[in-house]
């Protein structure tokens, strides 16, 4: 994985040290250093961002949510 370009506005973001203890880790990072996804590798799909994908032209974010979904009412 590389490089990816995703519409992000920040305001306000979580601090890396904040994830300690939650299960989340730092999984994307802006430029600027600021984190821009966390996920959980403990569960089938949790993950977290700050950025806007719904404003963004790259549906992956969105595939990965619906196949999980599928996987999860698959196995009941």
């Amino acid at each position: 994985d590389g490089p990816l370009d995703v519409p992000t506005y920040h305001q306000q973001a979580v601090r890396p040290s904040s994830l300690e203890g939650t299960g989340y880790r730092a999984a994307a990072w802006h430029a600027d250093g600021t984190l821009e996804a966390m996920e959980d590798p403990a569960a089938p799909f949790r993950v977290a961002v700050q950025w806007h994908p719904e404003a963004g032209a790259d549906p992956r974010l969105f595939a990965a949510l619906v196949e999980s979904a599928r996987q999860g009412a698959a196995r009941g």
